[in-house]
């Protein structure tokens, strides 16, 4: 009596704490949703062109460098948060700070897809393919409304910048 009075309590609090711990993970029924166009990460953070700033910026902490300004083309404030190795450009839409672009301007730093300044040319087309609009020293790829920028000079990648496509005067 006791043996099944015991695997009974067992049962019950099995039940119990299943019920009230909760889903960690994302169950197959729930859609996983990946982020459309270019982005980019940092401090596992993801980053986009036209993305509100605040949430970004309060994740990633103090800047090393902060400066603002009046926005002439596009109105309102434009923000400049310097990081280690990008720089993160805002400006106003509808009263809310938004991501114009971001810029990587370190070779500590990467692309998700790999590359950094300091990559070839060559590297750069084989990880991004050969769909790209090139002119002067820029090779742009366009994703959905974003585009990634690469400031080429004597065939080395010097500058990468996310921004969106429209902003890009590229395409």
């Amino acid at each position: 009596m006791k043996k099944i009075l015991f695997v009974l309590v067992l049962l019950i609090s099995l039940l119990f704490v299943s019920a009230c711990s909760g889903s960690q993970g994302v169950s197959e029924e729930e859609e996983v949703i990946e982020p459309k166009g270019f982005y980019f990460k940092s401090k596992d953070i993801m980053m986009s062109p036209e993305a509100p700033s605040k949430e970004v910026t309060d994740a990633l902490g103090e800047p090393i460098k902060y400066s603002e300004g009046n926005s002439c083309e596009y109105g309102g404030t434009a923000n400049l948060y310097s990081y280690d190795g990008f720089v993160i450009e805002t400006y106003q839409v509808d009263g809310v700070d938004t991501i114009l672009s971001i810029t990587i301007n370190s070779d500590a730093v990467k692309t998700i897809e790999g590359i950094t300044i300091g990559s070839k040319k060559s590297k750069l087309i084989e990880k991004y393919g050969d769909d790209y609009v090139e002119e002067a020293v820029y090779i742009a790829y366009k994703k959905d409304e974003s585009a990634i920028m690469f400031t080429v000079e004597d065939d080395v990648v010097a500058e990468i910048t996310y921004i969106s496509a429209e902003k890009s005067m590229m395409f």
